[in-house]
């Protein structure tokens, strides 16, 4: 029993059944509780380890703790009932037969405990369609929001369409009073009809309630929502105070298009910002954004422009080429006396002539990049950033050809006045699942950089020297080239930190 991860491994092994199985096996109560609480501190040693929160498409699976345990046979299930800490976290998978039932049992299993609830679709069944997941959605919400919801810290809906939200009953969508997390989300967006009704975060009956929305956000730090959630909340005099008043230290906005704007217009980049200007966010994530540029929109939409926090962190994963532009030139305008902590791009559309006109975004410290097939593209899109650390992640576009083209190569011709050699604050790069480099090709660049005595032309006259840092810490993990002995003593020979995490 030393080893307590293999042990979850081993038993949990999922029935497809709906009722828990009969008694096969005779193993002592005393025994079996060891072992499920050995289970049970792996489960959140697995959790603390993460770099980032449990992911919903992880909890998608059947196999979570404690639900397969319990349908092993009625001994084990007996067992873990009178257990409130192995039920604090509760999954509803919405498609399956049984999950009304599990709900339950889990919301009287977990008392008098504080509570997470995540809502889903389990990946092992197959999906309902939108009707069906609009009306079992609003059941499930509906009896939380009647009886439980008062010792949920943390809710999160995942639905397969967003259109499935916007006709929810106001009441079930809101602030429930000691929520820390709020996330809606959904798999692909659909164009939603506000004609008949709109789903509200802030109904009218919570807001005449004498501050009672006041006292359900002052916990709230981690909001996430779909778009036309989004377009109403910020829209709305009373939703735009609640984004000023929360201790928000995360927003994200998902699915979102112009078209969400509904019978009030289209809903614009302006707009956007101006929304997320409301409140000093720590963490804005925006995941599938498509909204459209309003010419003179920032004279038309007053925008409260707060100062970047230092820490900041801005995630851009499938957003529009000229949404992703527009907002990093906003952050290049408001950053010229400070900085930020990290921005990460995924699933970015195209990259060819786009980054080259952005200019970089002051002090940087991380810069993140996911998912780029091709060298060229990868190269162009160093040419447009800058920062301490580089991270580069499932990336086949990184070659030695992209390698070579952080610097000092630099193609003056198509530099005009200011050219800003590419990546010179980089001091280090981190490369994980990209297996198309060699070393040879690292080495080459780190050699460079070393050497790098970049004189530039400036105002079609002047020179002026362009320092660009050596780089001190290189760190390759997952699926990349193996390094051999005599590469890490090379890479120690010139000052270079290099470490392996490699299979």
């Amino acid at each position: 029993m030393s080893d307590q991860v293999s042990i979850q491994n081993i038993l949990i092994t999922p029935s497809t059944s709906i009722e828990p199985r009969k008694k096969t096996v005779e193993i002592p109560v005393e025994i079996l509780e060891l072992i499920i609480n050995a289970a049970y501190e792996s489960h959140l040693r697995k959790d603390l380890d993460r770099w980032e929160p449990v992911s919903l498409d992880s909890l998608a699976h059947s196999s979570t703790f404690p639900t397969a345990l319990s349908r092993v046979c009625t001994l084990w299930d007996a067992v873990l009932a009178p257990h409130p800490e192995y039920w604090t976290r509760i999954v509803v998978y919405l498609n399956e037969r049984d999950h009304f039932r599990r709900l339950r049992l889990a919301l009287e299993r977990s008392q008098p405990n504080h509570i997470s609830i995540t809502i889903l679709h389990s990946s092992g069944s197959s999906s309902l369609d939108g009707d069906e997941e609009r009306v079992v959605l609003e059941r499930v919400l509906s009896y939380l929001w009647s009886a439980n919801h008062t010792r949920a810290r943390s809710l999160s809906v995942r639905a397969t369409s967003s259109a499935s939200f916007a006709s929810l009953p106001a009441e079930m969508v809101q602030f429930w009073p000691g929520l820390r997390e709020l996330n809606f989300e959904s798999q692909r967006w659909e164009t939603t009809s506000t004609s008949d009704r709109e789903t509200s975060l802030l109904p009218p009956r919570l807001v005449e309630l004498a501050g009672t929305w006041k006292i359900a956000i002052e916990n709230l730090t981690d909001l996430s929502l779909v778009g036309h959630m989004f377009v109403q909340l910020s829209r709305s005099s009373h939703g735009t105070n609640a984004l000023r008043n929360a201790p928000l230290d995360s927003l994200a906005i998902t699915r979102l298009r112009g078209s969400d704007g509904g019978k009030s217009g289209g809903f614009t980049f302006h707009e956007l910002v101006r929304a997320c200007s409301f409140t000093r966010v720590r963490k804005l994530a925006l995941v599938d954004v498509d909204v459209p540029f309003e010419v003179d929109g920032q004279f038309t939409h007053w925008i409260h422009h707060n100062p970047l926090r230092r820490d900041a962190e801005f995630v851009f994963d499938g957003v529009a080429n000229l949404t992703l532009r527009a907002f990093q030139q906003h952050l290049r305008r408001y950053t010229i006396d400070g900085g930020f902590r990290s921005q990460t791009f995924r699933n970015m559309q195209t990259y060819f002539g786009m980054f080259r006109t952005w200019g970089k975004v002051c002090d940087v410290e991380v810069t993140e990049v996911w998912g780029v097939e091709s060298s060229d593209a990868l190269a162009c899109f160093f040419g447009g950033v800058d920062s301490v650390e580089l991270r580069v992640i499932d990336c086949p576009g990184l070659t030695d050809v992209s390698l070579e083209s952080i610097g000092p190569v630099i193609d003056m011709y198509t530099l005009e006045d200011t050219p800003i050699p590419p990546l010179d604050s980089m001091t280090n790069l981190v490369i994980v699942d990209c297996p198309n480099w060699t070393v040879e090709g690292l080495k080459g660049l780190v050699t460079r950089r070393k050497a790098a005595d970049v004189s530039i032309q400036v105002e079609k006259g002047d020179h002026i020297e362009v320092p660009i840092a050596e780089i001190g810490y290189v760190e390759v993990r997952g699926k990349c080239p193996s390094v051999s002995n005599e590469d890490r003593e090379w890479f120690a020979e010139n000052g270079v930190v290099l470490v392996v995490d490699s299979p």
